[in-house]
């Protein structure tokens, strides 16, 4: 179940220990911040990594339109095995529609055909915008996986499992994407009951949950 995980990566003091821990566990991805894409690639090499390198694409708000979404970003980052790039909110469906299909036809055609194009929902912060989102998202050439919200800590009792499931139920029944969830993942029960296909975390959301796997894995094997 490990390996249904996704560890952000925002600071450079947190890659080595990234890095390290998607070998150990066979992590299938790191999103990591554009502007330690470089490193990220030289650790993978050191350490014969097999996780993807994913680059976020206008985090923290989404809030360039269309290809304007690409300005600033380095050779590095457009050289990521995929791209998790948060939609702009407030457009109406055709816009919405045309931002998602421009996207994924540019860096399809001007990054690499097999390359990852993944949309980042605003789930945790509006929710039925969201939904909107996702439902357009299906007009569409099919993107590689929709995340529900760049978040991967809100309050704990706004956003549980419990949560996050009907969240999932709500947009598998507009139609069938791979769904990565983000928020609030501490635990390993709360990776097992959780319906989503990939799972987002931060570096210390991650030691945790570890550390609560060998601890299920001992009370498993003293029962």
């Amino acid at each position: 179940m490990l390996n249904k995980l996704e560890i952000d990566v925002t600071q450079l003091n947190e890659l080595v220990d990234a890095v390290n821990l998607a070998v150990r566990y066979n992590i299938p991805a790191l999103i990591i911040n554009q502007s330690l894409i470089g490193e990220a690639f030289l650790l993978r090499i050191a350490r014969n990594g097999k996780f993807k390198i994913i680059s976020p694409v206008d985090w923290s708000k989404g809030d360039n339109y269309g290809l304007l979404k690409l300005r600033g970003m380095t050779f590095a980052a457009l050289s990521s095995d995929g791209f998790e790039i948060l939609l702009t909110p407030n457009k109406s469906p055709e816009e919405t529609e045309a931002e998602a299909s421009a996207l994924i036809e540019c860096f399809k055609h001007t990054v690499s055909r097999t390359c990852e194009v993944r949309f980042v929902l605003h789930v945790l912060q509006n929710e039925v915008p969201s939904m909107l989102m996702y439902n357009t998202l299906l007009n569409i050439r099919r993107p590689s996986m929709v995340r529900t919200d760049i978040k991967t800590k809100t309050p704990m009792g706004k956003h549980g499992t419990l949560i996050h499931n009907e969240i999932i139920r709500k947009l598998k029944s507009m139609g069938n994407l791979p769904i990565k969830s983000s928020g609030n993942f501490t635990s390993w029960r709360s990776i097992l009951e959780c319906n989503a296909d990939r799972i987002a975390v931060s570096l210390t959301q991650l030691e945790t949950i570890i550390k609560d796997y060998h601890k299920w894995i001992l009370d498993n094997r003293e029962s």
